[in-house]
């Protein structure tokens, strides 16, 4: 047996509780930036963007239509040209990084720096930072309830479950787009989600 701390990897469900006290756990260290920044779901942490891009004109005042009411400006802000040909605000310390991007990787370290000081650590590989746009992929088991109702569930969901397979390349294509709306189709569907009829006979 090696000595050393044994590293488990598995919770172990039931009587154990052990779901709850980890999630529990997570949201404790991070508890300073919740909600408004992170929110934490079992080992994921979602830190959330700034509400905008900071969309500007190339003269530098404010265009970006996300602000509910744009912030005073008496003077343009730097701004640099995007690689879509929008202008962005820009830091005056370096005028290669866009604000919202340095506003963004400020937040996530903030909840790192939480993380790391209770003796956390994070997965590199598994981390995406300023992403535009994400598309969650249920776990087999989200849709497991209702899988009695849902025909050829297996079938349905086999585009779904090859994602999650450990050395596979994700890969969103037409058949995992098809597999997610049959899917919700079935589940919309289901018997067991329909509204119950006390006048039936």
């Amino acid at each position: 047996m090696p000595l050393g701390l044994l590293c488990i990897t598995t919770l172990p469900m039931g009587a154990m509780n052990s779901v709850m006290i980890l999630q529990g756990d997570i949201s404790f260290i991070i508890q300073v930036e919740m909600p408004d920044i992170a929110a934490a779901f079992m080992d994921n942490v979602n830190v959330r963007g700034p509400p905008t891009h900071y969309k500007t004109d190339s003269s530098g005042w404010y265009t970006s239509t996300t602000f509910t009411d744009p912030p005073p400006q008496s003077a343009p802000v730097p701004c640099a040209l995007g690689l879509d040909g929008n202008h962005f605000e820009v830091i005056p310390e370096n005028t290669g990084i866009c604000r919202f991007a340095w506003e963004h990787l400020n937040d996530v370290n903030c909840v790192l720096q939480h993380v790391k000081k209770a003796g956390g650590t994070f997965l590199g590989w598994k981390m995406d930072i300023c992403v535009p746009e994400v598309v969650a992929v249920g776990h087999r088991c989200t849709y497991g309830v209702v899988r009695i109702w849902v025909k050829d569930f297996v079938r349905c969901t086999k585009p779904l479950v090859l994602l999650t397979k450990k050395d596979m390349e994700f890969v969103w294509g037409t058949d995992q787009k098809a597999s997610m709306e049959d899917l919700k189709q079935a589940i919309i569907t289901a018997p067991c989600l329909q509204p119950i009829d006390y006048h039936m006979d």
